[in-house]
């Protein structure tokens, strides 16, 4: 019966020529891989990957709703100052005849046209001597024609 020997080369071209063929366990050679106990050796590396697929020929679905309106953010920060406006219309204005020192109404006429002052019906007044500014009558305009102002005087200093 033949015989393989380690490291010959074996052509099985039939199987008519195995007949009586007999096989002899391979001891290890040195360097090499094996156990010699039939055991499956060590994995190969892994291969390269393959190409991707195709994509799928599936059509896009319909766009949904909008969602709900988020919270509002904070504030942000103040601005500069703006520019200081003009100057407001004011009370200066120079008698003409003094008013009496008695309380009640009274017509105070002036030498100003007081439609461009700040003068107007139910507003509190004092009127008052720039030589001596603690000598003043005071009390509430109850009207207001050209340069004559009505004041119901109640207070007398």
């Amino acid at each position: 019966m033949p015989t393989i020997n380690p490291g010959q080369a074996v052509v099985i071209v039939s199987p008519a020529n195995v007949r009586n063929l007999q096989i002899s366990p391979v001891p290890q050679v040195a360097g090499g891989g094996g156990s010699g106990d039939g055991s499956t050796g060590p994995s190969g590396p892994t291969g390269p990957m393959g190409p991707t697929g195709p994509a799928g020929a599936g059509t896009t679905g319909a766009t949904g709703p909008t969602g709900p309106e988020g919270p509002t953010g904070p504030a942000g920060a103040t601005g500069p100052d703006g520019p200081t406006g003009p100057g407001g219309a004011g009370y200066k204005a120079t008698l003409a005849s003094g008013p009496a020192m008695a309380t009640g109404p009274q017509d105070v006429t002036f030498n100003e046209d007081l439609s461009g002052l700040a003068y107007s019906i139910g507003a509190r007044v004092r009127l008052s001597d720039s030589v001596s500014p603690g000598t003043f009558i005071e009390g509430v305009v109850t009207n207001i024609v050209g340069q004559v102002v009505t004041v119901d005087v109640d207070l007398l200093s």
